[in-house]
C-alpha cells in the first residue's frame, strides 16, 4: 500500500502542483490590477480639474498647469502615480503650460483603462493640445506612461519637438515574464506594449532616464529599449530604484534635470552617469552634467 505520509515524494509533486495552481489562478484573477493599481487611487478632494476631454465613451478631467504659454508639455504618469499630487512639481519642471490628465479609472477618472483607451485617450489629448499652442509640443512619459506616449507620438513626430522617458521598457510583456517565471504571461497579459517595435521609426529627440537599481522594470529592459532604438540617445542613468527619483533626496536633481531638458538645449547622445543628488536648481543642462560629478 502506498504510504500518504507528507514525506512521500508524490506528496510534494502534488503539494507542488496545486500551489502552482492557485498562484495562476491568483494571477489570473489579479492581472488588471497589477498592470493598473492606479484605479485604487482616490478622487482628488478638490476635484479632477477644468480640462474636458472628450471621448466617445467618456469624459476625461484634467489640469493645466501655467496656462497661456505659447509651448506646452504633455504628462503621461506611471501605472501607480497621482498627478494630482505632483501638479506643483512638473509646474517647476518648466515655463511650459503642462497638461496633467490622469487615466481613464485613475484618480476618480471614469472608465476602464486598456493598452487601447489609453492610447487613444493620449493620442486625443495630443491633438488637443496641438490645436491650442502654437509653439513647441514636449511629452513626458512615466513608467507605464512612456508605453503610451511612445505609442501617441508616433502617428504625429512632426507637431513633437522633444520626449522624455523615465524608467522606460522595451514591452510590459517583458517586464511581466521576469517577475513571473514559469507563468504563461502571453495569455494572461492583454496589455503588451511593445515599445522595442516602435523605437526604430521616432525621429524625435529623446532623453531617457534611466534606473541601474530598478526593482520593477529590469535595466536590461530599458536597455533593450535603448538599442531598439538604432541611434544612440542621452541617457541620464543614476543608482535609483523604480520610484527614487520622485523622493527626497533625489527629487530636487529630477526637477533639475527635466527643467534642463524641457527648457533648454537638446544635449548630446551619450551616457549620463549620476552619483550624488546634490545639483542646484536654476542651471542649464550643460552646468547640471558637470556639477553633479555627471561620468560618461
Amino acid at each position: 500500500m502506498m504510504s500518504h505520509s507528507w514525506k512521500h515524494p508524490a506528496w510534494w509533486m502534488h503539494k507542488d502542483h496545486w500551489k502552482h495552481v492557485l498562484n495562476m489562478a491568483n494571477l489570473w484573477s489579479t492581472r488588471h490590477h497589477l498592470l493598473y493599481p492606479g484605479i485604487r487611487l482616490p478622487e482628488p478632494a478638490e476635484g479632477l480639474g477644468d480640462v474636458i476631454l472628450k471621448r466617445p465613451d467618456v469624459s476625461l478631467r484634467g489640469w493645466v498647469e501655467r496656462p497661456g504659454q505659447s509651448d506646452a508639455l504633455v504628462v503621461f504618469g506611471g501605472n501607480n502615480m497621482p498627478l494630482s499630487l505632483f501638479r506643483s512639481f512638473f509646474k517647476d519642471c518648466t515655463e511650459k503650460t503642462v497638461y496633467l490628465v490622469p487615466y481613464r479609472g485613475f484618480e476618480g477618472q471614469a472608465g476602464t483603462p486598456s493598452e487601447p483607451a489609453l492610447v487613444g485617450d493620449a493620442k486625443a489629448l495630443l491633438e488637443h493640445v496641438r490645436r491650442r499652442h502654437s509653439g513647441s509640443v514636449a511629452v513626458l512619459g512615466i513608467s507605464l506612461g512612456t508605453g503610451v506616449a511612445m505609442q501617441a507620438v508616433h502617428t504625429c513626430q512632426s507637431d513633437i519637438e522633444r520626449l522624455l522617458l523615465v524608467t522606460p521598457y522595451d514591452s510590459i510583456l517583458n517586464v511581466a515574464k521576469h517577475h513571473f517565471l514559469g507563468f504563461p504571461v502571453e495569455r494572461m497579459l492583454k496589455d503588451w506594449y511593445e515599445s522595442f517595435k516602435l523605437a526604430p521609426t521616432l525621429n524625435i529627440p529623446t532623453l531617457v532616464m534611466r534606473s541601474a537599481l530598478d526593482e520593477v522594470v529590469p535595466p536590461d529592459s530599458t536597455d533593450r529599449l535603448l538599442e531598439a532604438f538604432g541611434n544612440p540617445l542621452p541617457v541620464l542613468s543614476a543608482p535609483l530604484t523604480h520610484s527614487q527619483w520622485w523622493y527626497e533626496p533625489w527629487i530636487h536633481q529630477t526637477r533639475t534635470f527635466m527643467n534642463a531638458w524641457l527648457d533648454g538645449p537638446i544635449p548630446k547622445p551619450e551616457v549620463f552617469h549620476v552619483s550624488e543628488p546634490d545639483v542646484p536648481r536654476e542651471v542649464s543642462w550643460s552646468q547640471a552634467v558637470w556639477s553633479s560629478g555627471l561620468k560618461w
